[in-house]
């Protein structure tokens, strides 16, 4: 796939590659590089971790920190390019599968459950993606380092591609409010959202409640 297909054009600042080059696989890990792959760094304050092979380029943030001889695209936000960057190139046609999302302080993982198993009760095919848990009509698909409440652009969006290849009808996802900040979910379309509560919870990371 083309790196320009990859990235919103408004997105970019600038580029040390030609952005019709084709890369093979998108990493996250610096150690999983290889000369065909598009290595994505969300955090531009961390100095870039060793490397096991030079990608074919780097999607990061302006003030990324990068090797000597390593080609960048830089974007404005490189959370939203990111989790944009997954969402496309594991390109999944929703139209046969309603989304489902679960916000709020508390009660996202009793909530999305109960509507689980509600579908599960009438024989819906249902995906679930909830803390800890990624399932398919109850069958555990999710990796043991597993923790999240909602998982990383590059666990998300495979899992919702194997979801809807695996005939779900409805996938019952908690997003929590960590990921909406991040832009994990951002490319995605809910046909439902579910909203709980809010209390006081988290404003060590968001800063005050009306944020």
């Amino acid at each position: 796939m083309k790196i320009i297909d990859l990235i919103d054009s408004e997105q970019i600042l600038y580029s040390d590659i030609d952005l019709n080059t084709e890369i093979a696989r998108l990493v996250h890990d610096p150690k999983e590089c290889t000369a065909d792959s598009l290595l994505v760094l969300p955090n531009s304050k961390k100095p870039m971790a060793e490397i096991n092979e030079v990608p074919t380029a780097v999607l990061c943030g302006k003030d990324a920190i990068l090797q000597d001889g390593i080609k960048a695209v830089r974007v404005k936000s490189p959370r939203s390019a990111i989790s944009d960057a997954y969402f496309r190139f594991y390109k999944t046609d929703f139209s046969k599968t309603k989304l489902i999302g679960i916000t709020g302080t508390n009660g996202k993982t009793s909530t999305a459950t109960f509507i689980k198993h509600a579908f599960l009760s009438e024989g819906v095919r249902v995906g679930f993606i909830g803390t800890g848990l990624i399932s398919v009509c109850n069958r555990t698909i999710s990796e043991e380092f597993y923790s999240m409440t909602t998982p990383d652009p590059w666990l998300l969006y495979p899992t919702l591609k194997r979801m809807v290849e695996e005939g779900c009808e409805i996938i019952v996802m908690e997003v929590s409010s960590h990921s909406l900040e991040l832009d994990k979910v951002a490319p995605l379309e809910f046909d439902i959202g579910v909203f709980t509560d809010l209390s006081m919870e988290h404003l060590a990371f968001h800063g005050d409640i009306e944020k």
